[in-house]
């Protein structure tokens, strides 16, 4: 009788072709996506930028929150078990590790949501030709393995939106600290600066 982790190892081996042509086939939808309704995501998440940055310019009036001096984008790994593509956004003022007050909120794209659950979808019926009473354990291994890709999509789209978000930010009217920065990943953790601007 075979162990679950040599079961598990044999289903991603199996697998992994499979989930890099679905990636790639998804990266091509994605890129034409992106180029002819650009405009359609950009203001999908500058809304909900907005929606963030009222609430900060409350909390500032009410000396809840300081002067902002991160905003962090971090991929919402629990997309593994909700099968939604998923990042959160937090404000972060000078004064971040004493921080009381979250200023945050959740952005999910809509252009990505479906394209993510068909490949979720088809790399499971795909699997289950070949491994009998697949497990549920066995597919979240799947399917963190197969987010990551999607993690580095939305790295690459924070990245490329970074200049367009710091202005929105810093048009806004919101207090932001002398050197403002987009950081993409948990702060303290696995995080990269994608993006910083002085004030003035």
């Amino acid at each position: 009788m075979k162990c679950i982790c040599d079961r598990k190892e044999e289903i991603m081996k199996y697998i992994q072709p499979c989930m890099e042509q679905y990636f790639v086939e998804s990266c091509q939808r994605i890129q034409r996506e992106t180029e002819e309704n650009g405009a359609e995501v950009w203001q999908e998440l500058k809304d909900i930028l907005r929606d963030l940055l009222q609430k900060i310019r409350i909390m500032q009036e009410q000396n809840e929150k300081g002067e902002i001096q991160y905003f962090i984008f971090n991929f919402m790994e629990s997309g593994v078990y909700t099968d939604k593509i998923e990042i959160y956004i937090d404000a972060l003022d000078d004064g971040f590790y004493l921080d009381e007050q979250e200023a945050a909120c959740s952005y999910c794209p809509c252009f990505l949501q479906e394209l993510y659950q068909r490949d979720i979808e088809g790399l499971v019926r795909q699997i289950q030709k070949q491994f009998i009473r697949l497990q549920e354990y066995e597919i979240v291994e799947v399917k963190r393995k197969y987010i990551e890709l999607y993690d580095r999509i939305m790295y690459e789209m924070i990245k490329s939106l970074s200049e367009l978000v710091v202005r929105e930010i810093t048009g806004s009217g919101i207090k932001t600290a002398g050197m403002l920065k987009i950081v993409y990943g948990r702060y303290m953790d696995k995080a990269v600066i994608v993006y910083a601007k002085e004030k003035g």
